[in-house]
């Protein structure tokens, strides 16, 4: 599988709530086209990166392009709301600070947390057991887990560098 990927850089990114509306619409989409949704957005928006002053009309754009299921739509107006009331001068890796703010906004959880640390803060050890297409990805190796639990104990073997280990393995899926 190494011989078929490009090389994986961790590369932190200073605008969490860039990424974090991008991960509530691309979770809408298939995986080969999910990265480019969020990307496309921005395009049309003439922007390179979303900023608080955006999210507005970010959430706008995104309602009129895209047919996004009722728990994302509130998924995205939770995270605005918090944007509004200055909830989002996060300091990079303060995951309690981090679960403080976004925890309370209706569809996020585990799962948006450890895409923000693995993408954004480019935490080093991050495995999101839960993740569907990294369950594919681990089902295709010999002896690949099945379960969430059976996955978390199989990733041990990759620490500290899950991180990497879960973008080779996406990557891997194409």
């Amino acid at each position: 599988m190494l011989a078929r990927v490009e090389p994986v850089a961790l590369r932190p990114n200073p605008e969490v709530l860039d990424s974090l509306l991008g991960c509530i619409v691309e979770q809408q989409h298939p995986l080969r086209s999910s990265k480019k949704v969020h990307a496309r957005l921005l395009d049309s928006m003439g922007l390179l990166v979303l900023k608080p002053e955006d999210a507005e009309a970010y959430i706008e754009a995104t309602l009129k392009r895209y047919a996004l299921s009722e728990s994302k739509i509130k998924a995205l107006a939770g995270v605005l709301a918090s944007v509004e009331q200055g909830n989002w001068a996060r300091e990079p890796g303060n995951r309690a600070e981090l679960g403080q703010v976004l925890g309370p906004i209706l569809g996020i959880g585990e799962w948006t947390l450890q895409m923000i640390e693995l993408f954004d803060w480019a935490e080093p050890d991050v495995f999101p057991e839960r993740d569907f297409h990294l369950g594919r990805a681990l089902l295709a190796l010999p002896g690949g887990p099945r379960t969430p639990a059976q996955v978390r104990r199989f990733a041990q073997r990759w620490a500290p560098q899950r991180s990497l280990a879960a973008r080779l393995l996406w990557a891997g899926l194409g």
